[in-house]
């Protein structure tokens, strides 16, 4: 983010030009005519309206990055972020069984941000399959919580097997990731294991798919 915002303002010489521009053309106006309270009004108005148009596209710009960094789940400390708050939502869950939960999701979140690092084409993929990650992760959690609430032994039964799919799904989703990213680790010094890059779109497709037919109301 610190590249970007520096890139970012390389882009906006013209502006600054524009400001000094108008600083020393007023400057040099009221030099030429006098000082005089007219002359004086006008250049301070054009230059304040030269720094507000500046000033807003300044701020438009840190709005989009944001934005932009707001739903990048590749980021650790965004994932965690999203992770923290299901945490609060769901406080009073056993937090043994949450831990394990927790940690499974970040060591997914590591995998994929190495994925991406090597081969960006794959970014959207693991970005929707992050976004699965953590609805699986919430699903979990609201096991946890119903098989502490619910006092019928029919929908205890029910808890229970929706726990198990969803933290079944999440060591499914970590081994296979973590496959890929070997076979990819593989694929630099010897003969390609996978034949193209659109072969791991459709198996990351897949596994979004198997994800989502996990999450109940999908």
């Amino acid at each position: 983010m610190a590249i970007y915002s520096r890139q970012y303002r390389y882009r906006l010489p013209h502006t600054l030009i524009l400001l000094v521009a108008i600083a020393l053309g007023s400057f040099g106006i009221v030099l030429w005519l006098g000082l005089r309270w007219v002359m004086v009004a006008g250049v301070l108005i054009i230059s304040m309206a030269a720094i507000a148009v500046w000033q807003r596209q300044l701020n438009r710009h840190t709005q989009r990055l944001s934005t932009t960094n707001a739903a990048n789940l590749l980021q650790k400390d965004v994932f965690l972020s999203h992770l923290n708050h299901v945490e609060h939502q769901y406080s009073d869950i056993p937090h043994s069984f949450w831990v394990l939960a927790r940690q499974r999701a970040e060591a997914i979140q590591a995998i994929t941000d190495q994925i991406a690092k090597k081969e960006s084409a794959f970014v959207r993929d693991l970005l929707e399959t992050l976004h699965t990650v953590l609805d699986l992760v919430e699903q979990l959690a609201q096991a946890l919580r119903a098989i502490r609430e619910v006092k019928t032994y029919r929908y205890q039964q029910l808890a229970q097997q929706q726990l198990y799919s969803s933290h079944k799904r999440l060591e499914l989703t970590h081994t296979q990731l973590q496959e890929l990213r070997d076979r990819m680790i593989l694929d630099t010094f010897q003969q390609p294991l996978l034949t193209s890059s659109a072969e791991i779109s459709t198996w990351l497709q897949t596994l979004i798919a198997e994800n989502k037919n996990g999450i109940l109301g999908e």
